[in-house]
């Protein structure tokens, strides 16, 4: 049986993914179906292990196929690795990976790996200090590198691993011009979310009770954001362009206030003080569970994803789809690679609010174009299950292993 490690980094969350996190989401899917698989691989899952009040987080449950690899992490020594870092980035030594010396955890994952004996390699958003010890013992062509975010800082990886794994060919294309003609196998591997968390539905009066407790009237159009309260997420323009509407039209932040007004920086004091002003049209659901989500997408009209930077993907997008959102993205990254032929893409110049306004007033006024839009989402989510995203998974891992 094929052995395959994801390598989590320091910080990464757990797999399963009892604390959440998108990534760790993603490899949660994996884990899951290829438990059900009737061909699966032997997959390993090496991340830290959880100590203090975390420790209840840590997975007790024994899989068939799948393992989890608890390494420790001696916390003196890491302090005195994280000095070195810290003293490597203010003297702006050159840098190779995240770190400029392994953690402690990161030669304990090595030498936990080296008992494993993989087929291949995946790292998970970094390229850990100690990259040499893994191309000597294993060959750079088991090495493989899951790119979630674009890479920024940009470093040579491709002297590191075998190829790139990418979320979107925007990502993929964005790092292939920077590393130019270079001998390495990129794949893209499409996000996914799990679809029995957003495909349920709630009962109309489910939806009426819901949108009451909100503050939200029968007759009231609902504009839902689900992101961070960043500016970079646009979210700023976007209560611009929701104070530009009629006054039927209304906008759900998912999320508490509660954050926002406990927080000093001047971004989030404007949106706090905007809101507050405005609390008629803008509301926020407050904290949820992770279970309940989906019927906050699904007391919602519209879908707006406002992102100012250029998005690797949108998990959100996939969310709002799955719920049968209509939606308004920015032209951002790879999220427009995961848009439907109903998706309104605007660009982000200086019309951006006036545009955004324009078009969620069209959508307000136009009960066809929201059906149609509805079931466009619908029919475009079926593309990104649980069971397709294994399958991208199994073809990269079949292509990568031919070529060696």
């Amino acid at each position: 049986m094929m052995k395959i490690v994801f390598v989590n980094p320091h910080n990464g969350l757990p797999v399963p993914a009892t604390m959440g996190g998108a990534v760790e989401e993603l490899l949660n899917i994996l884990l899951i179906q290829n438990e059900k698989s009737s061909n699966p691989y032997e997959l390993f899952y090496v991340q830290k292990y959880l100590t203090g009040e975390d420790k209840k987080y840590l997975c007790e449950k024994t899989f068939k196929y799948d393992k989890i690899v608890y390494v420790k992490n001696n916390k003196f020594r890491n302090l005195f690795y994280r000095v070195i870092n810290k003293l490597c980035r203010i003297f702006r030594v050159k840098k190779k990976y995240s770190n400029f010396v392994p953690l402690d955890y990161d030669n304990n994952a090595y030498k936990a790996i080296k008992k494993i004996n993989p087929n291949v390699i995946i790292f998970q958003s970094h390229i850990p200090a100690n990259i040499k010890k893994y191309i000597n013992r294993f060959g750079k062509e088991k090495l493989m590198y899951h790119l979630h975010v674009q890479d920024t800082q940009k470093m040579q990886i491709n002297k590191y691993v075998h190829g790139l794994i990418a979320v979107s060919d925007f990502i993929k294309n964005d790092y292939e011009k920077f590393i130019g003609h270079v001998d390495m196998k990129n794949y893209v591997l499409r996000n996914s979310i799990n679809e029995d968390k957003f495909s349920r539905k709630i009962t109309s009066e489910e939806k009426v009770s819901l949108r009451g407790s909100l503050g939200f009237l029968p007759d009231d159009f609902v504009v839902i954001y689900c992101g961070r309260i960043l500016k970079k997420k646009g979210v700023d323009k976007l209560l611009e362009a929701i104070l530009l509407t009629p006054k039927n039209i209304k906008l759900l932040i998912m999320g508490s206030t509660g954050s926002i007004k406990n927080c000093s920086e001047p971004f989030i004091d404007n949106i706090a003080k905007i809101a507050e002003e405005n609390s008629d049209k803008i509301k926020f659901s407050g904290y949820i569970k992770n279970s309940e989500v989906y019927k906050y997408y699904q007391i919602a009209d519209l879908q707006v994803v406002p992102s100012m930077w250029e998005e690797a993907a949108g998990l959100v997008v996939l969310e709002g789809q799955m719920c049968g959102l209509p939606q308004i993205i920015t032209r951002s990254g790879g999220m427009v690679e995961y848009a439907t032929s109903e998706t309104v893409i605007l660009e982000r110049d200086d019309k951006f609010v006036k545009n955004l306004a324009e078009k969620i007033i069209e959508f307000s006024n136009n009960a066809s174009k929201l059906s149609l839009s509805k079931r466009i989402s619908l029919e475009n989510s079926k593309k990104y299950t649980r069971e397709m995203y294994y399958q991208q998974f199994r073809k990269i891992i079949e292509e990568i292993t031919d070529e060696k």
